[in-house]
């Protein structure tokens, strides 16, 4: 039992010894799933937070569905896999109605109380009519700035500025997406545009459509605009560009890797190219590396360990695996630059999906992957190019490496639509790297809606 009295999540007062009924869970020993829960409660692993033993969440932040049993109750374990979705920033706030204004008689008597009550209703007429030229103006931008509503109907344009190939996969993505309002996308994270004055002292917020929002956020990461460029163009405050990204870019993360992007053997067989029928025709997948460049850290013992000599530059590393048919299949986090290719297959978690193939399968590879022994206990062989011995290939060595080199270019086709998001282009800055991962894994996943790689 832990012995944390108090629940972790930020605004939550939740106490052990003041509340007998209320239920702590400590974290879970899953590292994958202890991650969304970090993420999910918004806090970051740091000099102010540290999950341990007695790190605990409270049952208010859990729905009965989530026990067993269906229903809170001492003594009361989670589901299995469940993560806390019940927190104060969810809940939209409450505004009170307006009272309509009253009818305005045919005369009007100028006493007092009677006059008061005329400018009254004059005034909330006069701010009602504001709101719909307000609104009318925003409408106008969105219609004839860069948003969705403008080139829903133009792939070119769409292709452009988001990488999704036409307004119809954009549909497509965000209604897999499923948000709403109720999810974590609620009026206090995201909503909050720049406020205007009105009569009398009173500001009004603007805010995106969830459809704009999905656009902004997919506009930043292929075009690689920044924040400021961003916040000019739509008028609004940087900080909310910055939250509303930050905010669709985990979002994204959690929706995207909940599909199942590695295929089953039948799969991957049916749809075999013809060049790995003739030559390679037990390949299930083709794995290569990729680097990230990003910004100089002050501690120089991180420095040494990201500094990259291949790119001769600090970099963070992740390994891409491909499909023979061209699809993603395998997506690891990023490490940092200086880790091998070999120790980043063994780290990744590559190694664990392998497990589910039969003997004899292949996965294909550069030259600097040495991982054979890593696969023979698997039964899972490797096709690499034949390593020089002296001074030359021997003429049969020549001839393999050429099919080998053929075939594995696409990974780095993949790859290289990976790199077309131009957020990649400059260096990463250290106020992004807290993001990078799910930066990374979603325009890896996003490729995926782009026109297939084979025909």
């Amino acid at each position: 039992m832990p012995k944390g009295d108090h629940c972790c999540v930020p605004e939550c007062t939740a106490d052990r010894r003041k509340d007998e009924n209320v239920l702590f869970h400590v974290f879970p020993k899953d590292e994958s799933l202890s991650k969304k829960w970090i993420l999910a409660i918004r806090r970051d692993v740091g000099k102010h937070f540290s999950v341990n033993r007695d790190t605990c969440v409270c049952s208010g932040h859990f729905h009965p569905s989530d026990y067993c049993g269906g229903e809170k109750k001492k003594g009361a374990r989670l589901r299995q896999g469940v993560t806390p979705s019940k927190f104060a920033w969810n809940e939209a706030p409450k505004v009170p109605a307006r009272q309509p204004p009253s009818e305005r008689g045919a005369a009007v008597e100028f006493g007092p109380q009677t006059y008061l009550e005329y400018l009254q209703t004059e005034t909330l007429e006069a701010e009602e009519r504001l709101r719909k030229l307000q609104d009318d103006l925003r409408d106008a931008r969105t219609i004839n700035g860069i948003s969705y509503q403008r080139f829903q109907d133009h792939p070119e344009k769409m292709a452009y500025y988001t990488g999704l190939p036409d307004g119809a996969t954009f549909e497509a993505l965000f209604v897999f997406l499923d948000v709403s309002n109720n999810t974590i996308l609620s009026v206090r994270q995201v909503g909050r545009e720049r406020t205007r004055s009105l009569g009398g002292g009173r500001r009004r917020d603007e805010v995106f459509s969830l459809r704009e929002q999905l656009f902004v956020t997919l506009f930043r990461l292929r075009r690689g605009v920044d924040e400021d460029m961003l916040s000019d163009l739509y008028c609004v405050n940087q900080s909310t560009i910055s939250r509303l990204c930050v905010t669709w870019t985990n979002f994204l993360y959690l929706r995207l890797c909940t599909i199942p992007v590695w295929p089953s053997v039948s799969a991957v067989e049916s749809n075999l190219p013809d060049a790995f029928k003739r030559l390679f025709p037990s390949t299930f997948a083709i794995i290569d590396c990729t680097e990230v460049r990003c910004e100089v850290p002050v501690s120089l013992p991180l420095q040494s360990q990201m500094y990259s000599s291949y790119k001769t530059h600090t970099t963070l590393k992740g390994l891409v695996a491909i499909t023979p048919g061209g699809a993603v299949s395998f997506v690891s986090e990023l490490f940092t630059g200086s880790i091998s290719d070999r120790e980043i297959v063994r780290q990744s978690g590559f190694l664990e999906m392998l497990q589910t193939l039969p003997r004899g399968s292949s996965v294909m590879a550069d030259k600097g992957f040495d991982i054979e022994d890593l696969l023979a206990p698997m039964g899972v062989r490797i096709n690499i190019p034949p390593k020089r011995i002296g001074t030359q290939l021997r003429e049969g060595d020549v001839i393999r490496t050429q099919h080998i080199a053929r075939v594995r270019i696409h990974v780095e086709r993949a790859i290289n639509r990976v790199k077309n998001f131009a957020i990649f282009d400059r260096v990463m800055p250290l106020s992004l790297v807290g993001s990078a991962n799910q930066i990374w894994t979603v325009c890896c996943l996003l490729v995926n809606f782009q026109p297939p790689i084979l025909s």
